[in-house]
């Protein structure tokens, strides 16, 4: 148990690295690809809808 923790952190009495959120001046907790669950849904979000515009842009070009 310690050689893993010593093998991950460095240190054998660290359990768990606090991750921020990458989006600057965001100061929350990281959930998910770096990203707090806010900033990450919304980025989910707006990927969704992208993809959907591209769809509709390319149905009408046919």
């Amino acid at each position: 148990m310690h050689y893993k923790r010593w093998a991950r952190h460095g240190d054998p009495e660290v359990t768990m690295v606090k991750k921020e959120c990458k989006v600057a001046g965001c100061e929350r907790r990281h959930f998910c690809k770096g990203y707090c669950e806010p900033h990450y849904r919304r980025m989910r979000k707006e990927k969704a809808l992208e993809e959907e515009i591209n769809l509709i842009n390319q149905q009408n070009k046919i």
